[in-house]
């Protein structure tokens, strides 16, 4: 007899798993989305492709470089600031480590002035004291350069439009780190109050995965950047 109860019990928790994973892939897009996220789970194809070009270009005098993770990656930069010179270096699912060696290969000391935005997809990996660690030699590497560099608060997360795997909490502390850095070098473009960001959390009609920025988010943030730029200087 206990025997019976045993198998019914763990009938049931397999039921139990079964219904919740059924739940899980409806709630992060169905099967189609789960397939292709499975088919794009490593990285590396899109990144690499992404990078091998990135290498080989060059970085004019003048230009504004733009680099970091999708974030900047997806902006039409060069059309939301047509009259500024842009170099578009931003690669889907950089982090802070990959960047330091991207920028690297990069003769950014030709460059203008820096707009950096970085840090999501670490947040997914590494505790944020961790990644606030990374951070920290990321500033000191960039601060070698000479030039003016911008750094973009983390737009923030939503897990109610769809589960991340991020704490909103980790990207608020982060976020305080990057606005106590601004100083002589540092200019700080505070993305997520301009999102209007709160508590770590972004604004749901903003994103369409809790991640990423709609239309309306990069309109926002260009605004915002052109302020800077005018307030750095634009050339």
């Amino acid at each position: 007899m206990p025997y019976r109860k045993l198998f019914f019990a763990a009938v049931m928790l397999l039921l139990g798993g079964v219904c919740a994973g059924l739940f899980a892939i409806n709630k992060l897009g169905g099967w189609k989305y789960t397939a292709h996220r499975l088919h794009t789970l490593e990285a590396w194809p899109t990144y690499t492709q992404r990078l091998s070009q990135l290498e080989m270009l060059p970085i004019d005098s003048g230009d504004v470089v733009f680099i970091g993770d999708s974030h900047i990656a997806f902006g039409e930069w060069q059309d939301w600031l047509a009259e500024t010179p842009i170099a578009n270096r931003g690669i889907p699912g950089e982090g802070i480590e990959g960047l330091r060696a991207f920028a690297k290969t990069q003769d950014l000391k030709m460059a203008r002035m820096l707009v950096v935005q970085i840090g999501t997809n670490d947040l997914l990996f590494h505790e944020v004291g961790e990644v606030i660690t990374y951070y920290e030699e990321l500033i000191d590497q960039l601060n070698q350069l000479g030039i003016p560099v911008i750094y973009c608060t983390l737009p923030g997360v939503n897990n109610e439009v769809r589960w991340t795997g991020i704490k909103a909490k980790d990207v608020e502390v982060l976020n305080d780190f990057i606005r106590s850095i601004s100083g002589k070098t540092n200019e700080i473009l505070d993305l997520a109050k301009v999102l209007g960001t709160d508590k770590g959390v972004l604004p749901e009609g903003l994103s369409d995965d809790g991640v990423h920025l709609r239309g309306e988010g990069y309109r926002m943030w260009k605004s915002e950047i052109d302020r800077n730029l005018n307030r750095v200087g634009r050339y």
